[in-house]
């Protein structure tokens, strides 16, 4: 007998009888109490209005910087009543929607498109003088849709979570994260020369122009290099924290670092830190925490710098981090969807190969939107949401929710015969990608793909196992009693 929704793994425990007015017994006879209402529960309260505290969290964000950064579009000025309190319904349904611990894949996934994705775009709507209704509501709507028609496909496919604790496969995984890191940090080095360790930020910009020169070492060297980053780093570091093999630690550190160095991609920094909040949220077998870690450990990435500028005015993270992950992504949204509306939809043609479609002049989409505002030289990407409106208007967003609804699904399968760190940092971290990438960019160049391959390849042999033993249970031994080894026993 268990505490039902107050039990780590519900789903494998017999809970608490229910009345039939659908409170607990211990509601049922006595005083009405609002613990025992199911959302009032510890666990589940807290996932629910973290969202919240997000969007004040980015509203707070845009006040600091409205003056000091104006330029970029942020002027702080609350909204209508009416639309305030819309707001803090749809942040409400988020976090009913959100899953409390990460125990497949896509719950970290999920996260990350609420956090980086829809409670921004709600920020930006409800507190941004720039934003006007009949624009903004479809920014949101486009966000909503997508992490909702997600979130619906997940739940369609209904998997089984991953395993707890399975050292062998995670052990296969780290040695194959540990080989495309090494093999990332030599093309980047044979690529682009040591350039010396800079982590400055003053000079982003002249990197990024500095290395649009440098041509590729080998065909798909630069995915090789992605994959290392999105995919090594994130095996690493559950080397390290997961099953203390700390030595590790310094190939996980070297390649961001060293890309930092070469690029000056503030989002390479952050990956190695995405990937130890994943892994410590993880439940593990002698720490079954049914706290939100996961959604708490995203609320104080966004929500330390605020509290840090609001202490120390010439602090740079709240630019750095709180804008840059949620308020950037969540300005493109926008920035495509009224591209959409003045230029119209361009179809899918973007996607396909030259030689598939034999035009030369084929849309480079990022670069339109570039030119769209005033700044052909920078390249704008969006997430595929964005990107499907663009495409085919809300029939593309509904197609990329289907698609990524998809893969996650599929590696919640695959990850169901595989340890659960290692499953849900190899998915979480691609799928990051998507905050800011294009749906064939996270599948290919981010390693969304391959993540799915590696889940594959490194848990077959316990599949075989499960398989295995799922028939030899079916048999009665002598002495009248059964083994049982599959998936189901774990």
């Amino acid at each position: 007998m268990c505490g039902g929704l107050n039990c780590f793994d519900s789903h494998r425990c017999t809970p608490l009888p229910v009345a039939d007015n659908g409170l607990s017994p211990l509601a049922v006879g006595g005083l009405f109490r609002w613990a025992d209402v199911p959302v009032m529960r510890q666990r589940r309260w807290m996932a629910t209005f973290l969202p919240l505290v997000q969007v004040v969290t980015y509203s707070v964000a845009i006040r600091l910087l409205e003056d000091e950064i104006g330029y970029t579009g942020l002027k702080w000025a609350l909204e209508t009543p009416l639309v305030l309190a819309a707001c803090t319904v749809i942040c409400l349904g988020v976090g009913l929607s959100l899953p409390v611990v990460l125990r497949r894949p896509s719950d970290a996934a999920l996260w990350i498109f609420a956090s980086f994705l829809v409670t921004p775009q709600i920020a930006l709507l409800a507190c941004n003088a720039n934003y006007r209704i009949e624009t903004g509501w479809p920014g949101l709507i486009v966000a909503l849709t997508g992490f909702l028609g997600v979130r619906t496909v997940i739940a369609w496919a209904n998997t089984p979570p991953a395993i707890r604790d399975l050292p062998e496969a995670s052990r296969r995984a780290q040695n194959v994260a540990l080989a495309l890191a090494l093999l990332a940090i030599v093309l980047t080095l044979a690529t682009y020369g040591f350039r010396g360790l800079n982590l400055g930020l003053d000079d982003i910009y002249e990197r990024r122009l500095a290395i649009r020169s440098v041509t590729s070492l080998l065909p798909g060297s630069d995915h090789v290099i992605l994959w290392g980053l999105y995919l090594g780093v994130a095996g690493l570091l559950v080397g390290v924290i997961a099953t203390r093999r700390w030595w590790l630690l310094a190939p996980a550190l070297a390649l961001p670092v060293l890309m930092f160095s070469v690029n000056g991609a503030r989002s390479i920094l952050f990956l190695p830190v995405l990937a130890a909040g994943i892994v410590v949220s993880v439940p593990k077998r002698r720490r079954p925490s049914v706290y939100p870690l996961f959604g708490l450990f995203l609320t104080a990435v966004l929500l330390l710098p605020v509290l840090l500028k609001l202490t120390w005015p010439e602090s740079i993270w709240v630019q750095q981090l709180t804008r840059r992950l949620g308020l950037v992504p969540a300005q493109v949204t926008q920035l495509y969807v009224e591209f959409a509306d003045s230029r119209g939809f361009v179809g899918y043609g973007h996607l396909l190969p030259q030689w598939l479609t034999g035009s030369a002049d084929r849309l480079n989409l990022p670069r339109a939107l570039g030119e769209f505002i005033g700044a052909p030289e920078n390249h704008v990407s969006a997430n595929p949401w964005a990107e499907g409106y663009v495409a085919a208007s809300w029939a593309g967003v509904f197609v990329a929710s289907l698609v990524i609804g998809l893969a996650l699904s599929l590696a919640d399968r695959l990850g169901a015969a595989h340890d659960r760190s290692m499953a849900v940092t190899l998915v979480g971290i691609p799928s990051f990608s998507w905050v800011n990438a294009s749906l064939v960019d996270g599948f290919v160049s981010y390693g969304v793909a391959l993540a799915l391959i590696l889940l594959w390849v490194t848990g077959q042999h316990h599949r075989a196992k499960a398989a295995v033993g799922s028939t030899v249970s079916s048999t009665p031994l002598t002495g009248g009693k059964r083994r049982s080894h599959g998936l189901s026993a774990l």
